[in-house]
């Protein structure tokens, strides 16, 4: 589970939110979403608008034994190391709506849609102002490999983000901008399945059409910040992999190293063998062991990472 202070470290880079306002929504073990004002009713198959209550403060009616399909105002972007839970706000329930529970996969991008029940008997009042479930973030073990079926609810951020990674791929070609351009590909092929199955849900055409738009403009404007945590993302990945693999590559040679010192001592009949003895003493054999298990122990916490 993460942290306020792991996910501000990891903003931009492995999590992206936007909009991101840490002195409202930020908790110490995660992170409050609030809804836009698409809050759409599975059983009228309509909108529900924001009314004022008798306190004077704006809400969504939400009426009895109705569930209601609600936009975050937010925009979110995870890494394949990063993972989520939805969890209720104790103000929500406690006003007699049903209880929120469903994950946030790996490699998720784009607002949220989530679903909200009123399982009571009266109408129940959802406040448009205030964050309405907490999104807490956990850290992978090791990353994931398969996509998930929720795919990433982009319409608009697709094409903008692979226009300027191709661009940059034709001028200057690496390893972390290919990285960054599976990722779009992978995004952009999901993009269809999951718009596909929105439409099935939203059987107005009116409000389907409305659903759209708002991701249009909250996808939009949290283009940057995700092309930005790609790029990071990526870079950092290609890095990694390039000290992982010169690690590799030191610990073989200290390991040749060894055995040349093992074995000089059992036969000292080749003059590579004697020469090794002269050059590595008592001390120079110790230094290399703890040069070696220090660059495995380094090796073992890359991998867990």
């Amino acid at each position: 589970m993460l942290s306020d202070q792991d996910i501000e470290i990891l903003l931009n880079k492995e999590i992206v939110i936007y909009p991101y306002r840490p002195e409202k929504d930020l908790t110490p073990v995660g992170y409050n979403l609030n809804p836009s004002d698409f809050v759409f009713s599975i059983t009228h198959k309509h909108l529900i608008k924001t009314t004022s209550n008798l306190e004077g403060n704006k809400v969504f009616k939400i009426q009895s034994h109705d569930t209601v399909l609600i936009l975050t105002q937010e925009a979110v972007w995870v890494s394949q190391k990063i993972g989520g839970t939805f969890h209720s706000k104790v103000g929500v329930v406690s006003l007699g709506f049903g209880h929120i529970s469903t994950t946030l996969d790996p490699g998720w991008a784009g607002p949220l849609l989530i679903s909200l029940n009123n399982p009571t008997a009266i109408e129940l009042e959802l406040p448009a102002e205030k964050s309405f479930v907490t999104l807490i973030f956990y850290k992978v073990r090791k990353p994931a490999l398969r996509n998930h079926d929720n795919s990433p609810s982009r319409v608009d951020l697709i094409e903008p983000i692979s226009k300027q990674v191709s661009f940059k791929r034709s001028n200057k070609k690496s390893k972390f901008l290919n990285f960054t351009n599976r990722k779009d590909a992978q995004f952009e092929q999901n993009q269809e399945q999951f718009i596909v199955a929105s439409h099935k849900i939203i059987a107005d055409p009116l409000a389907y059409n409305e659903f759209k738009e708002k991701f249009k403009e909250l996808s939009k404007n949290s283009n940057r910040y995700i092309l930005k945590g790609l790029k990071t993302n990526a870079r950092k990945s290609f890095f990694n992999s390039m000290f992982f693999w010169t690690l590799t590559v030191l610990e073989v040679s200290l390991c040749l190293i060894l055995l040349l010192k093992f074995a000089s001592v059992l036969v000292n009949l080749i003059y590579l063998l004697d020469l090794t003895i002269n050059l590595i003493d008592k001390n120079g054999f110790l230094a290399i062991i703890a040069i070696l298990i220090s660059c495995l122990q380094l090796t073992v916490d890359m991998k867990q990472k």
